[in-house]
């Protein structure tokens, strides 16, 4: 199983919220700035850790931002 952002647009409403840029949240979380921005863009999976940091960091649930997917690629609706 693989864990993907759901949508950038949720991802960008979280930081807006919470006063912070894609760079900011690659800071707080601990990884580089292209990889937060490959995350973001849903063009690779994130690691469970990671994904921990970024949910702790934005204040929200897993389940709020992110998507579980048998797949190597979650499908855009």
């Amino acid at each position: 199983m693989s864990t993907y952002i759901k949508s950038k647009r949720q991802l960008d409403e979280h930081l807006i919220i919470n006063g912070l840029t894609q760079k900011d949240l690659a800071a707080a979380v601990g990884i580089g700035r292209t990889y937060m921005s490959a995350i973001a863009n849903r063009s690779t999976p994130v690691g469970n850790r990671t994904a921990k940091k970024i949910c702790d960091v934005l204040n929200v649930d897993f389940k709020d931002i992110f998507v579980l997917s048998m797949s190597t690629k979650v499908l855009h609706k």
